[in-house]
């Protein structure tokens, strides 16, 4: 553990939170610093649209996103390019203009992430955009 330890620093104290999968180290007189060890990925899955739905205009996607500690965002995705900016607190949605897709059969994903950089990507939901 020398993740931002000093070196040769002496550590008077540790405590694992099982739950965060945090390692928390205390040095006399220097500081506390934490070492997060979480290899849990988090899960995500689209709410709306449904898996085969046409859709037309703006519609709001939204999405469900758990952790084992926190979700630090959900990035949402049309044929796997990014739709608008990743949200990172709940809900989780984001507005789709889809006049700005071409008419036609279109994939949708959700990627979400924790902060200890584990990802996870949600089923495809296959939708048909008609405007």
């Amino acid at each position: 553990m020398s993740d931002g330890i000093p070196a040769g620093m002496a550590v008077t104290s540790l405590s694992f939170n099982g739950t965060s999968r945090q390692l928390a180290a205390g040095t006399f007189g220097r500081g506390a610093y934490v070492l997060d060890l979480d290899d849990v990925a988090p899960t995500v899955s689209i709410t709306y649209p449904h898996n085969g739905d046409t859709v037309s205009g703006t519609i709001t996607v939204t999405a469900t996103a758990l952790d084992n500690h926190k979700v630090a965002g959900v990035q949402f995705k049309v044929d796997g390019a990014n739709l608008g900016a990743e949200v990172t607190l709940p809900p989780y949605q984001v507005n789709w203009d889809t006049t700005m897709t071409a008419n036609g059969s279109h994939q949708l994903t959700a990627v979400a992430r924790d902060p200890a950089g584990n990802i996870t990507t949600s089923s495809i939901v296959k939708v048909k955009v008609s405007n």
